[in-house]
C-alpha cells in the first residue's frame, strides 16, 4: 500500500522529489526506471512524466484560460489518484500500487497559442 495520502496532491511533490534526487536512472520506452527505489514489494518503481501543451499567456480570453486551469487541476488530481491507488473516483484503483510499480508526474508547457513556443522555451 502506497505511504501517500492523499491530502493536498502529496504524491506529485513526493515523486518529483524522488526523481530529483535519484541516481542511476534507465529508460526503458517512456519511463524512467529507479533502482534501489523500494517500494511496497517492488525492487525498483519506474517514473512517468506526463506533460501537457497549454497557453497561459496574459490576453487570452478569460473563459478559456479558466478553463486550461481546470485541465491542470483535473490532470492533477487523476495523477493523485493513480500514485495512492485512491478509489474515491474510480473503484478500480484500489490496490495499484501494490499490482503496479509505476508512478506518475505530470508538467505543464506553456504553448503560449504558437505551435513552437514551448518547444522553444
Amino acid at each position: 500500500e502506497s505511504t501517500m495520502t492523499t491530502e493536498v496532491l502529496s504524491s506529485l511533490e513526493y515523486y518529483d522529489e524522488v526523481l530529483a534526487g535519484a541516481q542511476n536512472i534507465t529508460r526503458k520506452g517512456n519511463l524512467l526506471v529507479l533502482p534501489g527505489e523500494t517500494e511496497g514489494e517492488f525492487d525498483e518503481i519506474a517514473i512517468c512524466n506526463l506533460g501537457g501543451l497549454l497557453p497561459f499567456r496574459e490576453g487570452i480570453d478569460g473563459d478559456y484560460l479558466a478553463s486550461n486551469y481546470q485541465y491542470v487541476a483535473a490532470m492533477a488530481l487523476a495523477v493523485q489518484h493513480l500514485n495512492t491507488a485512491s478509489s474515491l473516483v474510480v473503484k478500480d484503483l484500489e490496490g495499484l500500487t501494490k499490482r503496479c510499480n509505476i508512478r506518475f508526474t505530470l508538467e505543464f508547457f506553456d504553448s503560449g497559442l504558437l505551435e513552437n513556443h514551448a518547444v522553444n522555451e
